[in-house]
């Protein structure tokens, strides 16, 4: 059984003209466009009998490109394949960079899994 960070880097490789995929910490990108992502929540309910009653899984995804545009429509692409894993976008936003030479968005995605 894949893990969850297994399930959203294979989903993410699926996606076109991206230069790399990896976790956050790996520092794995030289060329745009990138996604990085991190799993940061894994969180789960117990029933009485002390079992697994569900689990919520979050999964932050940045998106590095050097185009404004292209940022854009990752996250449409980013959506749609998160979206087939039942993850919902919970939040995205643009990080500012003054230089606007790197265009970064970060989306939050969550999942619960009953």
């Amino acid at each position: 059984m894949e893990t969850p960070n297994q399930t959203v880097y294979n989903q993410l490789k699926t996606i076109s003209n991206v230069a790399s995929v990896g976790v956050v910490n790996q520092n794995v990108f030289t060329a745009f466009p990138a996604l990085t992502y991190t799993v940061v929540n894994i969180s789960l309910e117990r029933d009485l009998d002390n079992d697994i009653a569900s689990q919520d899984f979050e999964v932050v995804i940045d998106i590095w490109t050097d185009k404004s545009v292209r940022a854009t429509e990752l996250l449409v692409e980013v959506e749609a394949k998160m979206r087939a894993l039942d993850y919902n976008l919970d939040f995205s936003g643009e990080v500012p960079n003054p230089q606007k030479d790197i265009y970064h968005i970060t989306s939050r995605f969550r999942k619960a899994n009953v």
